[in-house]
């Protein structure tokens, strides 16, 4: 008898991430997405600022919290990663690794630019690179800025651009998000 190859589960990695991104297909959802992400990776014992900028076209949420490190932002991008301050045994809101995927449920282009214990880090990744990994295996995000000494405090901006949907709804946004911080265990 002929040893047959075992069957595995596996996944078309750029059709994972857009099926994923399918749920974020509004922007309240999406800017939601990524507050909660800032308030998720505050300090202990830290206040975290973020600023959610919804005008001239493209959005932008921005924060002081942790950052992320070349390893963590690489981990950010795991599809379906373990929630890193949740294994920590921090109480946070993301599950299942998706919220990556957020900005291309409303947008093109998503942009990370994250300092962290004095490094600048800055990917971006474009829907053409998602739509172009056709044999299903990981594709990459581009490096604009890496590991680059910095005097820039600890945080995140987040930078969503080339909008597939038409107007941002601003007060709906705003509406939403207040509405959910007052439910987030943090949030004051």
């Amino acid at each position: 008898m002929t040893q047959a190859k075992p069957i595995t589960v596996t996944s078309h990695v750029a059709r994972d991430f857009l099926q994923n991104a399918a749920f974020f297909n509004t922007l309240p959802k999406v800017v939601w997405e990524y507050v909660s992400n800032s308030l998720d990776n505050a300090a202990r014992g830290q206040t975290v600022n973020v600023a959610v900028d919804l005008y001239g076209g493209d959005v932008t949420i921005s924060d002081d919290a942790t950052g992320m490190s070349r390893t963590e932002l690489n981990n950010f991008f795991k599809m379906h990663g373990v929630n890193v301050q949740r294994k920590r045994g921090k109480r946070v809101r993301g599950r299942f690794g998706t919220g990556k995927c957020a900005a291309f449920g409303v947008a093109k282009k998503l942009e990370i630019d994250t300092t962290k214990a004095g490094k600048r880090n800055v990917v971006a990744l474009h829907r053409s690179d998602i739509d172009a990994a056709e044999s299903g295996d990981a594709f990459p995000v581009q490096d604009v800025v890496v590991d680059e000494k910095t005097d820039q405090t600890n945080g995140t901006i987040v930078s969503i651009t080339e909008f597939i949907i038409k107007g941002l709804d601003v007060e709906a946004s705003s509406n939403y998000v207040a509405r959910h911080l007052k439910r987030y265990p943090h949030a004051t």
